[in-house]
C-alpha cells in the first residue's frame, strides 16, 4: 500500500492539524486501511469513542480507496453500523474497499475492528468532482 499525499491541515488525517485525528492512511489497488488508538480528546460519555469521530474516521478511509493523486471526491453518502462500544486506549483498525466504480461515483466498504473483533461497519459514495 502507498501513503496518499494529504492536505497538511486535514482533520483526519493531515499532519500539522494540532487537534487532527493524524491518520495514517495506507492505500493501493482499491483498497485502504488505518490503526489509531483512542485518547481521551474524542471520548464521550463512559470513555467511550464518541460516533462522530468513528465515522469520520470511515469516511476519511474509505475515501482514500480513490486515487486521490488523480481523483478529487467528496462524500456524497455515508452509513455506519456501530455493532460494540470501542473505549479510550483501544486501538482500531479501519479497512476500506472500492466496491463498485460509476462515471462520476465510487462505492467503498469499510469495516471497523478492535482486537480482531467487529466494532463497527460502514458504507459511503464518492463523487468525482474535477
Amino acid at each position: 500500500m502507498d501513503k496518499i499525499i494529504t492536505t497538511k491541515m486535514c482533520f483526519g488525517c493531515g499532519s500539522e492539524n494540532p487537534v487532527g485525528l493524524h491518520l495514517d492512511i495506507k492505500s493501493g489497488q482499491g483498497t485502504a486501511a488505518a490503526e489509531w488508538t483512542v485518547t481521551e480528546n474524542y471520548v464521550g460519555w463512559d470513555d467511550t469513542l464518541h460516533g462522530g469521530i468513528l465515522a469520520l474516521i470511515a469516511d476519511e478511509v474509505m475515501g482514500h480507496v480513490v486515487d486521490l493523486r488523480r481523483e478529487k471526491i467528496v462524500t456524497a453518502h455515508l452509513e455506519m453500523d456501530f455493532l460494540t462500544p470501542i473505549r479510550l486506549g483501544d486501538t482500531l483498525r479501519c479497512e476500506a474497499k472500492k466496491s463498485s466504480t460509476g462515471r462520476r461515483s465510487v462505492k467503498t466498504e469499510a469495516l471497523i475492528t478492535v482486537d480482531g473483533e467487529t466494532a463497527a461497519k460502514s458504507s459511503g459514495v464518492y463523487v468525482k468532482v474535477a
